[in-house]
């Protein structure tokens, strides 16, 4: 499973996100953003090609829909975390 396979699969189960509010600020969201942390264990990261590093997860469940704005937010919030947690 890669991470355009997954999120194309999001948006046949779950539909396009701009049909849902954004989690952080309540506006039309337009992405689907991974709420699970790095290192849970249905978390990869995409190893090939343009999108290579990213990490996505296979759960429907650990997604949930954002702005471009609290999507860039929460990602870089979620990227500082786990580095104050990698010793």
């Amino acid at each position: 499973m890669t991470y355009l396979q997954v999120h194309k699969r999001l948006r046949k189960r779950l539909g396009s996100p701009n049909a849902y509010p954004c989690k952080g600020c309540r506006k039309p969201a337009r992405h689907w953003s991974l709420d699970a942390p790095a290192g849970s264990e249905h978390v990869m990261v995409e190893l090939c090609g343009a999108l290579a590093g990213l990490l996505f997860s296979t759960r429907s469940d650990d997604y949930s829909p954002r702005c471009p704005k609290c999507h860039v937010l929460y990602d870089r919030n979620m990227r500082q975390r786990t580095a104050e947690d990698t010793p």
